[in-house]
């Protein structure tokens, strides 16, 4: 992923919605088509189009379609791409980072990207897999889905937007369902995982509401933890 990927490039400008992206623009992969509600395993650098400065690099991170956990632009361009994709997405500001950009939170580990700066992605799709649902899932998969909820929540936590902190913390709560959880039922130590990953993600969701100065929220959440 460090060398830049030679492949077509979609330019994402004009469309109103998912459905008006372009479809002709990386190359082909094999598989399913990523659809809403899908997972998409992704290996992706992002840019600043105005000097090439890389902003964001990851080798091994998830989305689900339709779930907003990064900008649209990275989004839409995941949206339709098979396993074995690779491509370019570029996009103008408003489907990256809009006009408050991103803020530089660790000086020397990181850029920030500026206000209304043009964002360009070079993606690598690793695998397409299903939609999730608690109600279905077995507890194992209910523990990763909200282990990465909260490692997008950590993004936003640790570049000051704790809304969307926020938001990813409660959907991997939602996605443990832990109340329906008959510890009988369940090997040891994938109860241990589901109790330890709970605790996690509702200690960071307390932690977000705190930093809105949500006091009785986080109070609600803290005391979660009790009936765990």
């Amino acid at each position: 992923m460090r060398g830049r990927i030679h492949h077509h490039v979609l330019t994402i400008s004009t469309y109103q919605n998912q459905s008006h992206m372009p479809s002709k623009v990386l190359t082909p992969g094999h598989g399913r088509i990523a659809e809403v509600h899908m997972l998409i395993r992704c290996k992706f650098i992002g840019r600043l189009q105005s000097t090439g400065q890389v902003f964001e690099v990851a080798e091994d991170t998830g989305y689900r379609i339709g779930d907003n956990d990064t900008t649209p632009a990275l989004e839409l361009g995941l949206r339709h791409m098979r396993k074995g994709e690779k491509g370019i997405v570029r996009c103008a500001a408003k489907y990256g980072f809009g006009p408050p950009g991103r803020p530089m939170v660790a000086p020397g580990a990181e850029v920030a990207v500026p206000e209304n700066a043009m964002l360009e992605y070079e993606i690598e799709v690793v695998d397409v897999l299903p939609p999730f649902n608690p109600k279905d899932a077995p507890l194992l998969a209910r523990v990763g889905e909200a282990e990465l909820k909260k490692r997008h929540g950590n993004g936003f936590f640790h570049h000051l937007d704790f809304n969307r902190a926020i938001r990813c913390y409660q959907a991997g709560l939602k996605a443990l369902d832990a109340e329906s959880v008959d510890e009988e039922e369940e090997e040891e130590r994938v109860y241990a995982a589901m109790v330890k990953k709970f605790c996690d993600v509702s200690n960071n969701l307390a932690a977000a509401l705190m930093k809105l100065e949500r006091w009785k929220d986080a109070k609600v959440g803290i005391f979660s933890l009790v009936w765990i």
